[in-house]
């Protein structure tokens, strides 16, 4: 992965900060997004800290992704839904 990549990762990280932070009430899911986020918000740091993504950084940024994905997918869901 390149640090270009690192930017879009970014934006999706404010754009779903900014729904869960906003719309999303689910005070069962809220804090598990949220805690989601400061974890993918910290592997992103880490990358641009150090100028590099290692294939270590790689797998921890598509791991958190993964877990942010199906934890977004169901906010959306239960916002929609109500």
């Amino acid at each position: 992965m390149e640090l270009s990549r690192l930017a879009s990762k970014q934006k999706r990280y404010r754009d779903i900060l900014l729904f869960t932070e906003k719309e999303l009430t689910d005070l069962h899911l809220k804090p598990k997004l949220l805690n989601t986020l400061a974890a993918y918000r910290l592997a992103l740091a880490d990358c641009w800290k150090k100028q590099a993504v290692d294939a270590d950084d790689a797998a921890r940024i598509d791991s958190v992704e993964r877990d942010l994905d199906s934890l977004y997918n169901q906010a959306r869901l239960r916002t929609a839904s109500k």
